[in-house]
């Protein structure tokens, strides 16, 4: 509990301690590896982030585990590795909002433009006000020469930019 106090607070170096600690005394309980890896992921930390989210593995499969994969993917440019990662981390949790942005983006790079309209404008659904969410909608709608609706989104990014 301690440990998502200190992450809630933005302390992950201190968040990371204190869930390597709780695993030091309850071993079993191998699913804190994936908020040890998420503390590490928002450090800028990913070779221990990578190790952390790979140890939470072995104790079964959870999707921050494969979000924090995707995220490190997404970063590295490694867009299948990311797009595998994410839709994983969708077959575990099916309403993880985050992993339904990251999939888009992915396929986005990947240049699946149909596909990515079809997961992004889900997701624009779930999240009407995120700036990211449009900006990818966008430069997808530019991508499939769809300018009008690039334009409207584009506009949208305008009305909640404040």
């Amino acid at each position: 509990l301690l440990g998502l106090v200190y992450q809630n607070m933005g302390l992950d170096q201190q968040a990371a301690a204190e869930f390597q600690r709780f695993l030091r005394r309850n071993p079993e309980n191998g699913w804190a590896w994936a908020l040890v890896g998420d503390s590490y992921l928002r450090l800028g930390e990913y070779s221990l982030a990578q190790q952390a989210y790979a140890k939470s593995k072995e104790y079964g499969s959870f999707a921050r585990s494969h979000f924090g994969l995707g995220s490190i993917f997404l970063d590295a440019q490694d867009y299948t590795a990311a797009r595998e990662a994410f839709e994983l981390a969708l077959e575990e949790a099916p309403d993880f909002l985050g992993a339904r942005v990251g999939l888009g983006i992915s396929l986005y790079h990947l240049e699946e433009y149909e596909e990515a309209v079809e997961v992004l404008e889900l997701t624009q659904l779930l999240d009407p006000r995120s700036v990211e969410i449009h900006h990818y909608l966008a430069l997808t709608y530019d991508a499939l020469g769809r300018t009008e609706q690039a334009e409207h989104t584009r506009e949208r990014i305008t009305q909640l930019t404040p």
